[in-house]
């Protein structure tokens, strides 16, 4: 079997590049390249594979090299059905009996599918050391690397695995040797990670580059809308921004990709589901465009599907109570918070919101030991500022509030690209 990509949407639009090795069956004709979980691949051929895989690893007189392949090329289809526990049993057993740079990437995945990072980690790793040239390997390294950038608050740490996921992304398009697979999702990734530090110029060219492949998947195609999508905010153009948007979410829709299988459906990872982060960019774009009955419906269900639990949540409550404001014509901002003292800044904002903490707490709970965690956290508390004074009917203080969030060298942040709307649209009306 060539090798097959396994594409995951996430924060950012990040893909997940899947290397599977040879068949048992030398002399088999090579399976078509196909897609993963998302209904891309038929079930019926899912445990056509599977079952023709299990036959090949029962087969007696074969080498530990076949026999190998065999495990693997059941691990793959078994990852299709979500069965990651089974798939990763076989690649233990793949990699006693040949321990090749492909089965360790596999397990990786296997391993972060189940939520072991620090181990997945570790596969990667030694694929990379067994060949320096999977191409597959660097990519998944990277959106690991990139992943748990995500989850770390604005500052140097961040900034350093923001900057190593873009190195082993890098690698991957330099390495890969199959310009139809690899190319088109490691410069995707490479895009959102650029974007992610603010690279702007350098994320334009590898969407370019992405779009000049040979072949894009339609994973691959939904991420670059995104990216798109958040370069066109960047630069000011929010119906731009808005029509990408609309059209990554479309390419969520069942025409485009099928839903996964059941089994999958239940499967304990949110990784896969991108509508949560789509739909939280389609809604701050109608926000800021004044559609507000459209930017509530989807800023509240990109917040009930992300979570309460998740910062992420979190903020498009935040963004849907502002929609609903505006919507009403309110000057007060409902936000749903419990009693107790603000723990996260995410908390103190939403107190702010719901006037139940003063700007001068709010500002005192932005300090920050770390200065780019600080800049962030000042840029966000100048938008709300600018939100609930433009709601309250004092018009100047809120635009000193969105000038100063926009002087916050945060190019790329969300809150400083609305305020910076915020100005021109009132500089229209002036």
């Amino acid at each position: 079997m060539r090798p097959m990509p396994n594409t995951v949407v996430v924060a950012g639009a990040i893909l997940l590049a899947w290397a599977a090795a040879g068949g048992a069956d030398k002399d088999a004709k090579p399976a078509e390249a196909g897609f993963e979980y998302q209904g891309l691949v038929p079930r019926q051929d899912v445990e056509a594979g599977e079952r023709q895989a299990s036959e090949a690893a029962a087969l007696s007189g074969l080498s530990s090299e076949q026999r190998a392949a065999a495990l693997n090329n059941r691990a793959f289809w078994r990852f299709f059905q979500a069965r990651y526990d089974e798939a990763l049993t076989d690649l233990d057993e793949a990699i006693n009996l040949d321990g090749q740079s492909a089965y360790y990437a596999n397990r990786g995945i296997m391993r972060r599918m189940l939520g072991d990072w620090d181990k997945a980690r570790a596969d990667y790793d030694k694929a990379l050391k067994i060949d320096p040239n999977n191409a597959y390997a660097h990519n998944n390294l990277g959106w690991l690397t990139l992943r748990e950038a995500q989850k770390l608050a604005p500052g140097k740490e961040r900034s350093e695995k923001v900057q190593q996921a873009q190195k082993h992304f890098r690698n991957a398009i330099d390495c890969q040797t199959d310009d139809k697979l690899s190319q088109p999702l490691a410069q995707v990734n490479l895009a959102a990670a650029c974007l992610a530090d603010g690279e702007l110029e350098a994320a334009r060219q590898s969407l370019t580059a992405a779009r000049g492949a040979p072949k894009v998947f339609p994973w691959a195609q939904q991420c670059a809308l995104l990216n798109q999508g958040e370069l066109a905010r960047c630069d000011g153009d929010w119906q731009q921004a808005l029509d990408a948007y609309q059209k990554a979410y479309e390419r969520g829709r069942a025409r485009y990709l099928p839903p996964p299988s059941s089994k999958l459906e239940k499967a304990p990872w949110d990784e896969a589901d991108e509508n949560p982060w789509i739909l939280q960019r389609l809604g701050a774009a109608q926000l800021v465009l004044g559609r507000y009955d459209e930017a509530q419906k989807n800023l509240s269900t990109a917040a009930e599907k992300f979570g309460p639990q998740r910062v992420a949540g979190r903020y498009a409550s935040l963004l849907a109570a502002l929609a609903n404001a505006h919507r009403n014509n309110r000057k007060a901002i409902y936000v749903e918070r419990s009693e107790g003292k603000p723990k996260r800044w995410v908390d103190a904002v939403e107190l702010y919101l719901a006037g139940r903490l003063s700007e001068r707490a709010l500002a005192s709970a932005a300090r920050d030991d770390d200065p780019k965690a600080r800049q962030g956290k000042e840029c966000e508390m100048a938008y709300y500022v600018g939100q609930k004074k433009l709601l309250e009917g004092k018009a100047q203080e809120a635009r000193e509030s969105f000038r100063q969030c926009v002087r916050l060298s945060e190019p790329r942040r969300l809150e400083r690209t609305m305020a910076a709307h915020e100005l021109q649209d009132k500089a229209k009306t002036d």
